[in-house]
């Protein structure tokens, strides 16, 4: 029905909204504030009322009427390209997602981690060790035939007696 409206002492007749401008709807049912809702880009009545626009792990924006998945949060990636699932990737700790989409974690003779983003050695394979600290180039060094790292980093092979040659056999020296 008709409602009356007091206006700074004024009374004014205002009929109930019974269509909106192309767009624009009354989602909240208040008639005072009119067609309050932009349905081309509210996220919480996006192309209709009530339609609320969210994504796991990332912003939802409303264009065009359609929802779509905006920025991914902190941390997280949309490394299958699905919108329908947000953000579904922990870049932190995915060692095929690194701190980034299709970054894969490798080690070199080891076992490789992610660990906050970034690529680095869980383990190294048995008679191997990382012996420079990077982790780019995996377990670098073969600690049973090195003769500088010997069995182990930075043991090196010493001249037993005799003249011989120094070499390392199995991580031991060997003259």
């Amino acid at each position: 029905g008709i409602r009356d409206y007091k206006v700074t002492g004024v009374q004014t007749c205002a009929l109930p909204i019974s269509t909106c401008n192309m767009g624009f709807a009354n989602c909240d049912s208040n008639q005072t504030n009119g067609c309050e809702a932009t349905l081309q880009t509210d996220v919480n009545n996006c192309g209709s009322c009530g339609n609320r626009c969210s994504f796991p792990n990332g912003t939802a924006v409303c264009i065009n009427g359609n929802c779509a998945l905006g920025t991914c949060n902190r941390g997280f990636g949309n490394c299958d390209g699905l919108a329908t699932n947000g953000c579904e990737t922990n870049l932190t700790g995915d060692i095929d997602n690194c701190g980034t989409c299709s970054n894969r974690c490798g080690v070199p003779n080891g076992t490789p981690t992610c660990s906050a983003g970034a690529c680095g050695i869980a383990a190294c394979n048995t008679g191997f060790a990382n012996c420079n600290g990077m982790a780019a180039d995996g377990c670098e060094v073969n600690v049973r035939l090195d003769p500088q790292n010997c069995g182990g980093c930075n043991l090196r092979c010493t001249a037993g007696r005799g003249t011989g040659s120094n070499s390392c056999e199995i991580g031991r020296a060997h003259v």
